[in-house]
């Protein structure tokens, strides 16, 4: 997962130039990876600056339903 994660995140400095491979996966604005990896991301960011609400355009939002019933009730 690590590895697929680290390819969406090269992919995306392409039409990202200011950031880096390393910067991409730590922004609160991205979401990268499996459910999993997301949930993890998600948590993370609660944590470490307090986000605890995110706005999904709507064709993301049926992708995004896996990570939001992961994140119920927690």
């Amino acid at each position: 997962m690590i590895g697929e994660r680290r390819a969406l995140a090269e992919e995306l400095t392409q039409r990202w130039s200011a950031l880096s491979v390393e910067d991409v996966p730590a922004s609160p604005f991205v979401l990268l990876g499996s459910a999993e990896a997301m949930v993890d991301q998600l948590q993370a960011q609660r944590a470490r600056w307090g986000i605890s609400y995110y706005v999904v355009q709507e064709p993301y939002a049926a992708a995004l339903a896996p990570v939001v019933a992961r994140l119920a009730g927690r």
